[in-house]
C-alpha cells in the first residue's frame, strides 16, 4: 500500500496463488468453545453431515445459522447487510448470556464483541 507507507509482500502481489498457498499451508486447531457458523442459504440444509469438519474441531456446540447468499458473495451488498444484522444479533446474545451470570461484574466482554 503506498499510500499508506507499507509494501505488500511479494506472494500477495499474485492472489490466486497466495490464497493456494494459504490454503495448503492453513492448518486447523481444536477450539473449547461454542461457535456459531453462518453459511449461505443455498447450502446451509443440504447435507445433514455437511459440519462433521466443523464439529471434528469444536470443543462447545456448534450452531448453524443460514444467511443469505453463496460464500463468496456473502461479504458483498446486499448479502452482508444480512450477515452483520445476524452477526450484531449474535453478538447482543452473547453479552446478554454474560450479563445473567452471577459472575458477570467481574467479567468484561472482548474488545472485539
Amino acid at each position: 500500500c503506498e499510500a499508506c507507507g507499507l509494501s505488500i509482500p511479494q506472494r500477495m502481489h499474485r492472489p490466486i496463488a497466495a490464497n493456494f498457498l494459504a490454503i495448503h499451508a492453513y492448518r486447523p486447531r481444536p477450539y473449547a468453545g461454542d461457535v456459531v457458523l453462518f453459511q449461505g442459504q443455498p447450502y446451509a440444509w443440504d447435507r445433514p453431515d455437511a459440519h462433521d469438519g466443523w464439529r471434528k474441531l469444536i470443543g462447545g456446540r456448534l450452531e448453524i445459522r443460514p444467511t443469505s447468499g453463496l460464500h463468496h458473495e456473502m461479504l458483498e451488498a446486499p448479502h452482508v447487510a444480512e450477515l452483520a444484522r445476524k452477526l450484531g444479533g449474535c453478538l447482543r446474545e452473547i453479552r446478554a448470556r454474560r450479563t445473567d451470570r452471577p459472575d458477570a461484574a467481574s467479567a468484561t466482554p472482548a474488545a472485539a464483541e
